[in-house]
């Protein structure tokens, strides 16, 4: 052994060395990394093959250069596409769900334009890759249930696609497909498919042994013994797989969006890069609006009725014997000899339906009359336009600083009147300059040129608004029109086929659609104009509408009070503490709503504080004195005024007396339904259908609560000018009510309708 070989052993580090492990490396990576390479060379065409379905999808149903793009989710409108997963939900579980899906997909477009394409293309990402995962795993997964040798050679491939991070995996793909969305797909597939194929699998064997046995000895071939027998009795462990691989790609969106495939998950990646909270929030909400509505229509519930696909199938089923899809009256031992049927309608609650009617009738016809003239009261709040206040615009259209003259908010004054307006404000500087100079200030002179000016300038003068107007009662009139046909719908359909009406239209919610419309009359009148509407005029609608929101739920308090139900199993004994509690969180809750703003004004004209108007004056004043000065002026007119648009923001509380103050009339609808809530929680005793009345009286007062705020941000979204917003005042407000509401759910959905029973003939048996 030469004397190199020696020196080179005796530096070698000891077996109990960490270093050692350097020379026994075993070169994992760079195997991965050759194999990769060797088939990005070789096997171009099934890499192909594998991306083609992904593609397909894609470009034909999701979003690419379809030659039919009303097809395509991305490209349809979002009325459409509403639509849809309405036909979807409905089809899949029933109308209840249908509609849920459509109005929780309508909130998300709310949001704006922005966010609803990104809905749209996440929902056509999830769809593509949840029907490709059923294609691959529910197969997979029967393979895996029926032999177990597939299953053992599957499974250790499962725990390293749930364990390995799909960084790991995410590089290959990339390398192979590139990035976009068909790679993105092709990765949450890995990670989503799992779930499928093991509850698939765990399905299929654990369906009784005996019960095979038997369709095998009755001579079924194994093709019907998996079609007829496994597969249905596995069903609720596949949909269930189903429905964890959906949830499973939607929490992949993240990656999703890294990989560049756009959707909701791309724009939370942009908040967290630019520490965006507002945007990190509306997305955040968008992605949970969409999981929950695919896991409402993936995730069906023992209390489903069958839907549309279960019924053609039994119906195919029993083409040959249709007489078999008959209900029957059957019971153990004998037939049975009674019928409960719901109580029919007494006089005392016709009666009480036919008040609640005509309510309904008097709001429903309130809509179309005059709720104001000259302005809109509600978006006198949210819209210069009807306030006649005015704005500094500049006129030089190069960009550069130039004249800066005032004009009218609406930015677009009657042709007639802009030279009256001009001689008037001239007049009204000459007022304001006097009055400097001689130090008496002449208010009248001063208000009665601030009035007439606003007259001139306003378009909307001499024009009346009904209810269903934005200038009018906006939301206002189109809450009580549809509430109060709802009550109309549940009149008569109460009148056709009493207790087998949805439970909206019970007696109990007749009051809360009653309440609701109330809330929303009342809230109109509640709040005052802004003050700087000079212009409004009050009409008659509005007070019209609370007249026959009085009458209707008087109308539906009378029939809450006649109407017969009855639990279906005896209500706790006791106070019930824990619904008391949750009405005093509701109505602290609404404190802090009122508390908090209810509108953010940032627009130039309503940030300019009275110093900063005063130094805009001297600027134009000196302007005037010295036209050389006018470029000077004029640029720090725009500096002072942007400066404060960017830096100030107007912040109006529910309790400000500048605003419309509905935290004091939500709060108050929250106290009220937390005195409500006393005897409901059975403080003053605990009768079961006065506890249930009373509920539904705390029920009704949270709808109200709801009403009032929900309708607030409505208005906003249809008439407030740009840098005009609805706080989060109002949202808090709206989930106060929410809270209280759901107070009474769990006490509420024990009642039905109470049942009388008839005897059933029995037929005659004719002597042999």
């Amino acid at each position: 052994m030469s004397v190199l070989s020696l020196l080179a052993q005796s530096e070698s580090p000891g077996i109990a060395d960490n270093k050692v492990l350097d020379q026994w490396t075993i070169p994992f990576g760079e195997w991965v990394e050759q194999i990769v390479r060797w088939v990005d060379l070789n096997l171009g065409s099934v890499l192909n093959v594998i991306e083609w379905p992904f593609t397909f999808l894609f470009r034909n149903f999701v979003d690419g250069p379809s030659h039919h793009p009303w097809w395509e989710i991305t490209d349809m409108p979002w009325i459409a596409v509403c639509a849809l997963f309405f036909l979807v939900g409905t089809l899949v579980r029933n109308v209840r769900v249908g509609g849920f899906v459509a109005v929780a997909l309508i909130g998300c477009g709310m949001l704006g334009n922005e966010y609803w394409e990104e809905t749209a293309l996440t929902l056509g990402m999830i769809v593509v890759a949840v029907v490709l995962c059923a294609i691959i795993g529910i197969p997979l997964g029967v393979l895996c249930g029926r032999f177990d040798g597939v299953w053992n050679a599957v499974r250790p491939a499962l725990d390293a696609m749930q364990v390995i991070h799909s960084f790991v995996y995410m590089l290959p793909v990339i390398f192979f497909f590139g990035i976009g969305p068909e790679p993105a797909t092709m990765v949450t597939m890995v990670f989503a498919i799992p779930p499928l194929i093991r509850l698939t699998n765990l399905g299929i064997r654990q369906v009784p042994g005996d019960v095979v046995e038997a369709s095998r000895a009755y001579g079924a071939p194994e093709w019907r013994v998996l079609t007829d027998v496994q597969m249905p009795l596995a069903r609720p462990a596949i949909m269930t797989g189903l429905n964890q691989t959906l949830l499973l790609s939607i929490s992949m969106l993240g990656i999703a969006a890294i990989m560049g495939a756009g959707g909701l998950g791309l724009l939370v990646f942009r908040a967290v890069q630019n520490l965006d909270t507002a945007l990190a929030a509306s997305a955040g909400l968008a992605l949970f609006i969409v999981a929950v509505v695919l896991d409402r229509i993936s995730q069906t519930e023992e209390t489903d009725s069958e839907n549309f696909f279960k019924r053609i199938r039994r119906a195919w089923v029993h083409r040959r014997d249709p007489e078999s899809l008959l209900p029957q009256a059957t019971s153990i031992g004998a037939v049975a000899s009674t019928q409960g049927e719901p109580a029919p309608l007494t006089g005392r609650e016709h009666r009480c339906l036919a008040v609640t009617a005509v309510g309904a009738i008097v709001a429903v016809v309130a809509v179309f009359l005059p709720w104001g003239y000259d302005s809109g009261k509600i978006s006198g709040y949210a819209r210069l336009i009807d306030t006649g206040r005015y704005e500094y615009v500049e006129t030089n259209p190069n960009g550069s600083p130039g004249e800066v003259e005032l004009l009218v908010a609406s930015a677009n004054p009657p042709v007639e009147s802009a030279a009256a307006i001009q001689l008037l404000e001239g007049q009204r500087q000459a007022a304001i300059a006097a009055a400097e100079s001689e130090g008496l200030a002449d208010d009248e002179t001063l208000d009665a040129i601030n009035d007439e000016i606003a007259h001139l300038s306003n378009p909307l003068a001499g024009r009346g608004f009904n209810g269903l107007d934005a200038s009018g009662g906006s939301f206002y009139g189109i809450s009580v029109l549809g509430l109060s046909m709802l009550v109309l719908a549940a009149v008569i359909t109460n009148w056709r086929r009493i207790g087998r009406a949805m439970r909206l239209f019970a007696s109990n919610g007749v009051l809360a659609l009653c309440a609701g419309a109330l809330a929303a009359a009342i809230a109109y009148l509640w709040a005052s104009p802004a003050e700087a509407n000079v212009a409004y005029r009050g009409g008659i609608g509005p007070w019209v509408a609370v007249t026959g929101g009085v009458i209707a739920v008087v109308g539906a308090a009378l029939w809450l009070r006649e109407a017969p139900y009855s639990a279906r199993r005896p209500l706790r004994a006791r106070v019930n503490y824990g619904q008391i509690g949750v009405a005093v969180f509701a109505v602290a809750l609404l404190i802090i709503a009122g508390f908090s703003g209810w509108s953010f004004d940032g627009r130039a004209e309503s940030v300019l504080s009275p110093e900063l108007e005063a130094q805009i004056a001297s600027l134009e004043q000196q302007a005037r004195d010295d036209p050389s000065l006018e470029v000077d002026a004029s640029a720090q007119i725009v500096s002072l005024v942007s400066t404060a648009q960017r830096t100030e923001t107007v912040v109006i509380d529910g309790f400000a007396r500048t605003g419309t103050r509905y935290g004091f009339l939500t709060l108050g609808l929250g106290v009220l339904g937390l005195v409500f809530a006393l005897p409901a929680a059975g403080v003053f005793g605990t009768d079961e259908i006065w506890r249930r009345r009373w509920n539904a009286a705390v029920a009704s007062a949270g709808v109200g609560v709801m009403i009032v705020s929900a309708i607030w941000i409505s208005s906003l979204l249809r008439v407030a000018d740009p840098k005009f917003a609805s706080g989060a005042g109002a949202f808090l407000c709206f989930v106060g009510g929410l809270v209280l509401m759901t107070t009474t759910a769990s006490t509420l959905r024990e009642f039905d309708r109470s049942q009388v029973y008839v005897s059933i003939d029995e037929p005659e048996v004719m002597p042999e």
